[in-house]
């Protein structure tokens, strides 16, 4: 499942990470009974959902291994959301399928583990990426390579796109970026 709303993405850090990815890999279907079968019943509520009244069974989900209780609403339609108070009610939906088909794969050279590292790999690889455009722009790399070994250059450069297109589609995937081109590389500082 995913938030409906790219913007409540930020209500993952209210999860334990066992929590986190348990809801990444059930659909709401599926969800629905883990809940019925692992989260205490509270009651029958009707609440305000999308400008209309609404039959709901809320739930008390205690997450494993915590003392952290996670309030959820079952409507009578079958949509999951997470109860975080009276007011907000954030709507958790199914994963489109072509979505996960459309996710690129891990470059075979990008080798960070975390965040952290994978963000100053992607403002290494846009310096060296303003560098090789210098290079060719110039003409500089033409005469050094002479032809020779010109594939050799052509790889680099096409690996160190990729890596940036791999972390710009994660960092989307994640935090819901819209916009299309992010640069780090002049955000020295920069911590997201």
């Amino acid at each position: 499942m995913k938030y409906r709303n790219s913007d409540d993405n930020r209500y993952r850090a209210r999860f334990m990470v066992s929590t986190e990815k348990l809801m990444d890999q059930l659909t709401v279907k599926e969800f629905i009974s883990y809940l019925e079968e692992n989260a205490e019943f509270e009651d029958y509520t009707v609440e305000h959902i999308d400008g209309r009244c609404v039959n709901c069974k809320a739930y008390d989900l205690k997450e494993e291994n915590s003392n952290l209780h996670k309030n959820f609403l079952v409507t009578e339609d079958g949509r999951v959301f997470f109860w975080r108070s009276l007011n907000c009610k954030v709507e958790l939906v199914d994963r489109e399928n072509e979505r996960k088909s459309e996710m690129m794969e891990r470059p075979e050279f990008l080798n960070t583990v975390t965040i952290g590292d994978t963000r100053r790999k992607y403002r290494e690889n846009q310096k060296s990426l303003d560098n090789m455009m210098l290079l060719v722009s110039s003409g500089i790399i033409q005469e050094v390579l002479n032809g020779d070994n010109e594939w050799v250059f052509n790889q680099v450069m096409t690996e160190t796109i990729l890596q940036q297109e791999y972390i710009r589609e994660r960092e989307r995937a994640n935090w819901g970026w819209n916009r299309g081109v992010v640069d780090f590389s002049k955000q020295g500082s920069c911590v997201l």
